[in-house]
């Protein structure tokens, strides 16, 4: 112990570096691994969870401690004053001098949480880990030239001084278009070439006077004429009509214009193939493939103030009309008229394309009667019941369309 006293009381004055000597990288990021991580940062916002986005000061405190023979440079945030939080610090961790850097006095900003997070980000190769007097492994020191860290600091205060994000944490669009014109980094992507780093995040964060205006004027004429190529169309059709001569050439690309210009400002509500479409979504293929109109269907509450007569006659109209009859609950018998012989086509299958009924069809004779599901299911449970016989239906003969047709009616059946 006694020599080790001894020897803390003979350490000579800690030496201070040269500007052109950074400091000693611990970590061994490169330069492409650092600048995709700030433009990751920056991109990505604050966290509007956290204190990234509060008000408060960052520090830079130079700091002579009793655990190492290295000038240390503490940089971190506060909401306190900074003159509180310097003299907490020098209670608390037991160092033999913390002042603050004449060049980087602390001030207040907004998402000052941010910009402590940048520079850290930025000096990642120089962060000097170590167990302090308090007992904290803190990573807020760094081992680095003081004339560097100055610039590092206040680049990322001046940046977060602009206050490129909202409220929120999302990049101004602004800036957002300024990040991706940045382009990829030019250096080597093993090597780490810290001033190179600086030179290219320097321009990003310190715009010129005419950049600045160039960007405005820019996204004010993006935002405010959201049409703005029609007026150059129609500036350039104008042109073409009142100064150019008349040629093939000049003709066919004013009609262009014009038709281009008309095609965006006619409405086009009523058009085919939209209509198609739209028929397509609703019903599917089967719409165009039996030539059923969906919005149709359902619609057949309006004929119930019919009368049976008329609805009679309706219903066999329809089921004559089409070449595919739907099944129906009531049963039909078309018989032989004159020299031709007509066929009733029971209802196709979708999938199969067979009649579901095709063993209820009595093909063998020269009559051929088919029947609906209902009929025969009705007709089985009254079998099985109660065994009892029921009356026969009452059928009907029409004349219809040089056809006779046998209608039976199934309403006056008693049921179980």
């Amino acid at each position: 112990m006694g020599d080790e006293a001894e020897r803390r009381q003979q350490r000579p004055d800690l030496p201070e570096r040269g500007t052109s000597d950074v400091g000693s990288a611990r970590k061994k990021l490169s330069s492409f691994q650092i600048d995709r991580n700030l433009a990751k940062l920056i991109k990505d916002g604050p966290s509007y969870k956290g204190k990234e986005t509060q008000i408060g000061s960052i520090y830079l405190y130079k700091i002579k401690s009793t655990e190492t023979d290295v000038e240390l440079l503490k940089i971190g945030r506060t909401q306190k004053h900074p003159d509180r939080r310097r003299s907490q610090i020098k209670g608390v961790c037991a160092h033999v001098e913390v002042e603050e850097h004449a060049s980087a006095v602390a001030e207040e900003i907004n998402f000052h949480g941010f910009a402590e997070k940048l520079i850290h980000a930025e000096l990642a190769n120089f962060q000097h880990q170590w167990v302090c007097n308090c007992g904290v492994r803190h990573k807020e020191y760094f081992d680095v030239n003081e004339d560097h860290a100055v610039q590092v600091f206040e680049r990322w205060r001046d940046f977060c001084r602009e206050q490129p994000w909202t409220s929120d944490g999302k990049i101004l669009p602004g800036w957002g278009q300024r990040l991706q014109n940045m382009g990829r980094f030019s250096g080597s992507e093993k090597e780490f070439n810290h001033w190179e780093l600086a030179r290219r995040w320097s321009v990003f964060t310190s715009p010129m006077t005419v950049e600045r205006v160039a960007s405005d004027a820019i996204r004010l004429w993006k935002d405010g004429f959201p049409k703005r190529w029609r007026i150059v169309a129609l500036a350039e059709f104008m042109t073409m009509a009142c100064i150019s001569r008349v040629s093939f050439w000049t003709t066919t690309w004013t009609v262009i214009i014009v038709g281009l210009l008309l095609v965006d400002l006619l409405t086009t509500d009523d058009m085919h193939t939209l209509n198609w479409i739209d028929r397509l979504m609703g019903g599917g293929l089967q719409a165009f493939m039996l030539g059923v109109d969906i919005k149709t269907v359902g619609k057949g509450s309006s004929d119930q103030s019919l009368s049976p007569d008329s609805r009679r006659t309706q219903m066999l109209d329809a089921s004559l009309a089409q070449e595919t009859d739907h099944p129906t609950p009531i049963g039909t018998r078309v018989s032989k008229f004159g020299d031709s012989h007509f066929t009733d086509d029971c209802s196709l299958d979708a999938t199969t394309g067979e009649s579901p009924d095709a063993m209820n069809c009595d093909s063998s004779s020269e009559d051929e009667i088919c029947s609906s599901p209902s009929v025969e299911v009705a007709s089985r449970r009254n079998r099985l019941g109660s065994g009892l016989e029921f009356s026969s239906p009452n059928t009907e003969t029409l004349a219809y369309r040089n056809r006779e047709i046998e209608v039976v009616d199934l309403t006056g059946m008693d049921s179980d």
